[in-house]
């Protein structure tokens, strides 16, 4: 498994346990609103931790990925 997917796996637990967390706190919320907002929880999580790989890998001197499976 790429280490992208890995992360896009991780962003999407985050953002459903962020979902369900706000609608435990709203309880009479519409429907839509904690399902946008894990998606936005999700996407923001992915973005920062794909960075963060990036940020490792040129500091490490590796510019092009190693692990193409």
């Amino acid at each position: 498994m790429k280490p992208t997917e890995k992360a896009s796996i991780g962003a999407a637990i985050g953002g459903l346990i962020a979902g369900l967390g706000l609608a435990w706190l709203l309880p009479d919320a519409v429907w839509w609103v904690p399902v946008v907002f894990g998606c936005l929880v999700a996407g923001g999580l992915y973005g920062g931790i794909v960075k963060q790989m990036a940020d490792e890998r040129i500091a490490d001197g590796d510019l092009f990925s190693k692990d193409k499976s």
